[in-house]
């Protein structure tokens, strides 16, 4: 994912009911002036949305009669692995919530409790550019140990590595 304007957040929400959309985007409101949000119920309609633009995040109803919170997860994972996924629901029980997790989902927040939304967002976006920056630093170590390596394997000069003891 490129480098993300911090003063915009870029949304694919997943969801059925327009009302509970435009509450979600109100709630949103309060941490961030300025909301880019695609709005889908379908495997296409996420599908095409990833065929357009990048996001920063993905939210998702979990009961909906287009699919459910597991198939928007596995489309989505699918689709952009690292992406930050909250499930934002009003119906699921605590072990749907739990299983939802256990398959990738980043967090759960209950539709009465939108307050927690803006921090949870904040909270994963900001973790998925440290693993981001984490993986970047492994590649670039590995990277640098190959290098070493090829050189010392390859020198036909005599290499003698000395610590201070």
């Amino acid at each position: 994912m490129s480098e993300r304007n911090e003063n915009i957040l870029r949304v694919l929400h997943i969801e059925d009911l327009e009302d509970d959309f435009l509450l979600v985007k109100r709630a949103l409101r309060e941490t961030w002036r300025e909301i880019e949000a695609t709005w889908t119920d379908t495997v296409e309609g996420i599908e095409r949305a990833f065929a357009k633009r990048e996001f920063d995040v993905a939210l998702s109803d979990f009961s909906m009669p287009t699919l459910d919170g597991f198939e928007a997860l596995e489309v989505v994972r699918r689709l952009a692995p690292e992406l930050p996924f909250i499930v934002v629901s009003g119906e699921v029980g605590e072990e749907t919530a739990v299983e939802a997790m256990r398959r990738g989902a980043n967090d759960y927040v209950m539709k009465s409790h939108l307050k927690r939304l803006g921090p949870a967002v904040e909270r994963e976006i900001r973790d998925a550019t440290v693993r981001r920056q984490k993986r970047e630093a492994e590649r670039v170590r590995r990277e640098s140990e190959r290098r070493f390596r090829d050189v010392f394997e390859r020198s036909l000069d005599v290499i003698l590595l000395v610590d201070a003891e």
